[in-house]
């Protein structure tokens, strides 16, 4: 992609969004995100990383200085909060939780709702 203004469009249009949009969530006004995307200009950073927050890109990304639009995982802050708890519970307590959460997993599925399964996430 070529330029600053054509990644933040195709962020744009990759989340679905118009520019009204995208303006309304970052706080700016549309003609803002007009002249942002026809490179008249380019964002200051603080709309810089809350624009790249909202579209779940890298601001790095936006700015042409990595080709990787996400090089992370998005994480919602509910996700965030249960990783940090779960970073730090011993491994007792952490394979205490799997089967905890086999079990609330099992209670959600039709085809086995009383057998409870060890949930694990696999190491890279």
């Amino acid at each position: 992609m070529g330029t600053v203004g054509k990644r933040i469009a195709a962020g744009r249009k990759a989340r679905g969004w118009s520019q009204q949009q995208l303006a309304d969530k970052i706080k700016v006004g549309r003609s803002t995100v007009a002249n942002w995307e026809t490179d008249k200009v380019i964002p200051e950073a603080p709309s810089l990383l809350t624009m790249a927050d909202e579209l779940n890109v890298n601001a790095k990304w936006l700015l042409m200085l990595d080709e990787n639009p996400t090089p992370y995982a998005y994480i919602d802050p509910d996700e965030s909060l249960l990783l940090n708890a779960f970073r730090n519970l011993s491994e007792e307590r952490r394979e205490a939780l799997r089967a905890y959460m086999g079990y609330l997993a099992s209670q959600d599925s039709t085809d086995t709702p009383t057998a409870a399964k060890p949930f694990r996430v696999k190491s890279k």
